[in-house]
């Protein structure tokens, strides 16, 4: 994508690693490296928001985390589900196993969405696709709303039953699992 007088991208990112480089071997490094890596990374004729050296560093990371992430609410739904339909069958009373498996789920649901946010932001979703940029986020967050009503309905009526419990949760933790499967977009399965 190289524009008539300008080197194409990755060559500025390589110019900045260079520069970054050079500023550290010089011994100094402050904030102000950052704005003028920025300004020498960006066009100020076409507007893009070209991300520094340190910010697609930081900015993989946080991007790998919620992939890797992904996981551990998958894994973490599965349980939950499972002990919630347990108890709505009666096979196993609503107790610790129950409260702590929700809890978990709903933990995971919110380092999930909160990592989410941070990618939001650092890579400016917004901006692009429409599917990415809003109905992903959107969808989560119903997803993660769809799981604390779940937690919040099994635990809050203490003269309910633990079949009523495990029933309320199994509805809203599946609908929430299957909002997030839906909302995932096709090129992040692993198939």
């Amino acid at each position: 994508m190289s524009r008539a007088g300008q080197a194409p991208r990755f060559l500025r990112y390589i110019e900045g690693a260079q520069q970054y480089t050079e500023r550290l071997m010089q011994g100094g490094f402050d904030s102000r490296y950052n704005v003028s890596c920025r300004e020498s990374l960006s066009s100020p004729a076409v507007g893009d928001r070209h991300l520094c050296l340190g910010e697609m560093a930081m900015l993989d990371i946080v991007v790998n985390i919620h992939s890797v992430f992904r996981w551990v609410v998958l894994l973490a739904a599965v349980v939950a589900i499972a002990v919630a339909l347990m108890s709505a069958t009666g096979t196993r009373r609503w107790g610790v196993l129950g409260d702590r498996s929700s809890f978990y789920f709903t933990l995971a649901m919110d380092i999930q969405f909160l990592i989410g946010i941070l990618v939001w932001v650092l890579e400016g979703r917004w901006q692009g696709d429409a599917a990415l940029g809003w109905l992903h986020p959107l969808a989560m967050f119903a997803a993660v709303a769809l799981a604390h009503v779940g937690r919040a309905r099994a635990d809050r009526d203490r003269n309910a039953t633990s079949t009523d419990k495990g029933r309320q949760a199994a509805i809203f933790f599946i609908a929430s699992l299957v909002v997030v499967l839906v909302a995932i977009p096709l090129s992040s399965w692993p198939i």
